[in-house]
């Protein structure tokens, strides 16, 4: 016949010698040997959990090791290259737009001989896949730069420096066989949100200038008349570009608003995802 009398928490180390108690409340060895598996599952679970810890912090730790020790990589002869589009797409996997091309070429013109701190009065160093075609790295550029809490369609080519948050801009993709839609700033010890500041790079330092110098949300090491200078220098080639049209200064550019419409769902990070949908199931 079944026992349907309820379990003692003690099992058979249970001291009590009422017999009451020994009448109403079952004693067995089994009892123990459940609770002792039970123990073992939850240890088993929590290591589990422990080594995927271990397994995500040892990744992140060889992708800072990684961003740190750049000056042990190996890297290629730039001067070899002939078509710097290709070349990057190829090393890149991904096609990268032309204000990324045209950003470099201002940093150049701040900065000939080392055009990655071409914008350092402004707290910016260029990062990512900048340093493909600056230095000529040989990285893994999936993991070059990448924020431990970055989303994979999320690619920083901006640093900026001794930020609290750990600001840092990037392009973001919808699709990796299309270029990005729009460039965000993300600060991780902030909020983690993707935050849009335009759809190409010169709207995004536009925005981040303004910033600086309205002294709103971001402060700089920098005196103000550095800022302002660089903020002259970028008002002049920004001038320039105006005439080819080529890049918009907005931070909501049409392209932008365009796909505010396309977006499927809501995220965590709040740039929301696109993914095409058949027409029927809409």
């Amino acid at each position: 016949m079944e026992n349907k009398r309820p379990l003692c928490k003690y099992g058979d180390k249970c001291f009590r010698k009422n017999q009451n108690h020994l009448k109403n409340f079952e004693h067995s060895s089994n009892q123990s040997n459940n609770e002792n598996l039970n123990l073992k599952t939850e240890n088993q679970e929590l290591s589990d959990k422990s080594e995927k810890l271990d397994l995500l912090t040892k990744k992140y730790e060889n992708c800072i090791e990684q961003n740190e020790n750049l000056d042990k990589i190996e890297k290629f002869d730039l001067s070899k290259i002939s078509d710097l589009k290709i070349f990057v797409a190829e090393i890149n996997k991904m096609e990268m737009p032309d204000d990324f091309f045209q950003f470099l070429e201002f940093c150049k013109s701040l900065n000939e001989s080392d055009p990655k701190y071409a914008l350092i009065d402004i707290g910016i160093e260029l990062t990512g896949i900048f340093d493909l075609i600056i230095r000529g790295y040989k990285l893994d550029y999936r993991v070059h730069a990448r924020y431990f809490l970055d989303p994979p369609e999320f690619q920083t080519v901006l640093k900026v420096l001794n930020s609290p948050s750990d600001a840092h801009f990037g392009y973001f993709r919808d699709d990796p066989d299309e270029l990005p839609v729009f460039v965000a700033i993300s600060e991780p010890k902030l909020d983690c949100k993707i935050n849009i500041r335009s759809d190409n790079l010169f709207g995004a330092l536009n925005w981040y200038i303004d910033e600086l110098i309205s002294g709103r949300s971001y402060k700089i090491e920098s005196c103000m008349e550095k800022v302002k200078k660089i903020k002259a220098s970028f008002d002049l080639w920004c001038e320039k570009l105006k005439s080819s049209k080529s890049f918009s200064l907005s931070v909501k550019t049409p392209r932008i608003k365009s796909r505010e419409k396309k977006v499927n769902a809501k995220t965590f990070h709040s740039a929301g995802i696109v993914v095409p949908l058949d027409s029927k199931y809409t």
